[in-house]
């Protein structure tokens, strides 16, 4: 992330997210945080919804869910090798895993 330090705080890239002092820097990051889980959680809803069959949004919701709970992290915070280790883990568990 690239950062402009101004006269008051620091100026986060594009979105402009001024800070006028250090102590308010964690509400910010929080509210920050909030708003990206929420726009994700409502991606991921119209994604399913655009799905057809029942079963098909079923078990993609489940697979997600499941990845979530494997990594521990926010969806924003995933990587390739995340992904990876999990469908490893699948493998190795003889769970089904259609990513090949």
């Amino acid at each position: 992330m690239h950062a402009n330090w101004g006269e008051r705080g620091v100026i986060v890239d594009e979105t402009s997210l001024m800070l006028a002092s250090a102590a308010e820097a964690p509400a910010a990051v929080a509210d920050l945080e909030q708003t990206t889980a929420e726009q994700w959680a409502g991606a991921a809803a119209l994604w399913l919804a655009s799905r057809k069959s029942e079963n098909t949004r079923r078990a993609y919701r489940a697979a997600w869910e499941a990845l979530l709970k494997f990594t521990g992290k926010a969806p924003w915070l995933i990587r390739t090798s995340d992904v990876e280790r999990w469908a490893q883990s699948l493998r190795l568990a003889g769970e089904p895993y259609t990513g090949e």
